[in-house]
């Protein structure tokens, strides 16, 4: 081990190194990852600050000048769209005496203005005014060199992200072989999707890795935490062999995953018609189908009809859920209703996050399409979801367990193995019963926080 202070290792006032929290190779983290508020700040630094983060959706921010007030980290932003249509995203914190220069959560404006010394900005960063500036400053002020800090920004299918990383690794390849596979559940129409009203929020005392590793993608847990629907009769009986018709699938250099599962195809049914039903699953309005199935190659086809991906995380706080769920006994008999809800597990401290919730519908869907989606989403992993509070009550319960001088000892185990399987599409696939995709975050967490260089490629 490095001496403190030297090397790319990094260590807390005790000595102990960062690398030694996530041994990856005996498949064991320390629950100190969850508990130790060293560890939160180094996370602040070295993952948040460097890497691409979700910031919304651009169907909230449709005509020039409006905005949305966000977060990267724990630095507020402001997320606009400029004269020009351009998206950006601003540090939302003056230039002169760093207030806030946007307190509002949403709104249209083409200029920010603080209210502390009334220094204005126009909505892509630049300085513009200057409160008693010939008074004050005389002709020594260039406002030119004034701006709000800019984030750099890129669009996916309407998801917005950003980073400070300005020399590090396009969105593209950040989301390496994500791309392929975010494809089939955000573009699959040609006019897109949209969000179903504002994000809801709440605050759940857990650290945000719980929430992240949770669906990045812990099949497991879902016998257990969320057996009530099955005796509710909200799911069909939930046993292990169920999980063999489940695959994990990863991007291990980059710390992505999902599970995805495939449409059991009746070899007396067209492609055409499994296709259909492949789109009822991923959520495509039958009127829809026709465009989709033009759209898209006979290679994204055939990946869209061999696994449709339901549920993952991508690094290091984004994840989404893309699948048909039950929350009223009649849906047994009826067929459940599809939601894709995206979401944002934000950082407030080492023992607590904010979930931030987003129902995503097609533009092209009904009215009441887009309603049955939206409230699926709400019933089931919304705030008081029946899903919801099963996860965030075992998250809130482990984040307690760790807060103790004997819990923060505590090593958790990933033991669970499988080898890849060939595929020939992008990423590592495996049996949904390993535990590899769920230690993968971890990797990429320590190899992050390792690095004092600041390399997120």
């Amino acid at each position: 081990m490095n001496e403190p202070g030297v090397g790319d290792d990094w260590f807390l006032p005790d000595g102990t190194s960062v690398d030694e929290f996530a041994r990856v190779e005996d498949r064991l983290v320390a629950t100190r990852v969850l508990s130790d508020p060293e560890i939160f700040e180094l996370e602040m630094e070295r993952i948040f600050d460097r890497v691409w983060m979700f910031v919304g959706h651009e169907s909230e921010i449709p005509n020039r000048g409006d905005f949305v007030t966000r977060y990267i980290g724990r630095d507020p932003v402001i997320v606009t769209r400029g004269d020009e249509g351009s998206v950006h995203v601003l540090l939302n914190v003056c230039r002169h005496r760093v207030a806030r220069v946007c307190n509002a959560e949403r709104g249209t404006s083409v200029t920010f203005e603080c209210p502390y010394h009334g220094w204005t900005y126009k909505n892509t960063g630049q300085l513009r005014g200057v409160l008693a500036q010939r008074l004050v400053y005389g002709d020594r002020l260039d406002k030119a060199e004034f701006s709000l800090s800019r984030a750099r920004v890129g669009v996916l299918h309407g998801l917005i992200f950003a980073t400070w990383n300005h020399d590090g690794p396009s969105l593209d390849e950040y989301l390496g072989d994500m791309a392929f596979y975010y494809d089939l559940v955000f573009g699959l129409t040609e006019n897109g999707m949209e969000v179903a009203g504002p994000p809801h929020r709440w605050v759940v005392p857990a650290n945000w890795k719980l929430a992240a590793e949770n669906f990045s993608a812990d099949s497991l847990h879902t016998m257990k935490a969320h057996r009530y629907a099955q005796e509710l009769g909200l799911l069909p009986e939930l046993n292990p062999s169920m999980l063999g018709a489940l695959t994990l699938v990863s991007d291990p250099a980059r710390g992505h995953a999902f599970i995805g599962g495939p449409l059991h195809r009746n070899e007396d049914v067209s492609e055409q018609e499994t296709f259909e039903g492949v789109c009822a699953v991923d959520g495509v309005p039958r009127s829809l189908v026709d465009e989709v199935y033009e759209r898209t190659s006979d290679e994204t086809r055939q990946a869209f009809l061999e696994l449709v991906p339901m549920v993952g995380t991508l690094f290091p706080n984004f994840s989404w859920l893309n699948n048909n769920i039950a929350h009223v006994r009649e849906h047994a008999k009826v067929g459940a209703p599809h939601t894709l809800c995206i979401r944002l597990y934000h950082p407030r401290s080492v023992n607590e996050m904010e979930i931030w919730s987003w129902a995503l519908v097609h533009k092209d869907a009904s009215p009441e399409e887009k309603l049955v989606s939206a409230r699926t989403a709400l019933r089931t992993f919304g705030s008081s979801g029946t899903f919801e509070q099963d996860d965030t009550e075992i998250w809130s319960g482990i984040q307690l367990g760790v807060r103790g001088v004997q819990g923060r000892k505590q090593m958790n185990q990933y033991p669970a193995t499988e080898p890849v399987m060939e595929s020939g599409r992008p990423g590592e696939r495996r049996p949904c019963t390993a535990d590899d995709t769920l230690l993968g975050f971890y990797r990429r967490w320590r190899e992050l926080m390792t690095d004092h260089r600041g390399d997120a490629s």
